[in-house]
């Protein structure tokens, strides 16, 4: 009947991709007045967020002579513009890469009435902590092992642009050698 219980799911697609994503984890629940901890397993290096993009809609079905019309204007469109397929940035249909690298994680460490904030800061490829007046230089391994546990809340991750992907290689070889320094 219609007031029956039934399984169901729910599901959040994204339609356009920012720029700048930020995600705001739901650590604190006032009814019970605790602080949720259950560990958030994401990968510091990024996320790959194409399969959570919406589905491109059917197009509207055309006469023999409307679907010839339209295969000859795609050929001409894809002979103008040889731009890779992917979604859009929202900016006028230019296709983008749905890849973002985790820049900044503010972490909560405490209970729900008392605790401290910290934040890992990605900088020019490096990662950094900051405790009040402290900054320190933290591998990436450091910043994996906070990401797998309980501490972070809220996660800032930005869209990789494709002229990000040979500095990452040189800031990768630079974060070494300053590693082998500390």
């Amino acid at each position: 009947g219609c007031n029956a219980r039934r399984p169901a799911t729910k599901e959040l697609r994204l339609a356009r991709l920012p720029r700048v994503l930020i995600l705001h984890l739901k650590r604190f629940d006032a009814i019970r007045k605790s602080k949720l901890d259950h560990p958030v397993h994401f990968s510091v290096a990024g996320i790959d967020l194409s399969p959570h993009l919406l589905a491109e809609p059917e197009p509207p079905s055309l006469s023999e002579e409307e679907e010839e019309e339209s295969k000859e204007s795609l050929k001409e469109s894809l002979k103008e513009s040889q731009a890779p397929s992917g979604a859009s940035d929202g900016s006028g249909g230019k296709a983008v890469d749905a890849f973002y690298e985790v820049v900044a994680c503010v972490n909560h460490t405490g209970t729900l009435s008392k605790g401290h904030y910290t934040a890992h800061v990605k900088e020019g490829g490096l990662w950094f902590n900051a405790d009040d007046m402290y900054i320190e230089h933290l591998s990436e391994d450091d910043v994996q092992a906070n990401a797998d546990s309980g501490e972070p809340y809220i996660i800032f991750l930005q869209r990789r642009e494709p002229q990000q992907e040979a500095e990452e290689a040189a800031n990768a070889a630079r974060e070494k050698k300053i590693a082998a320094a500390l």
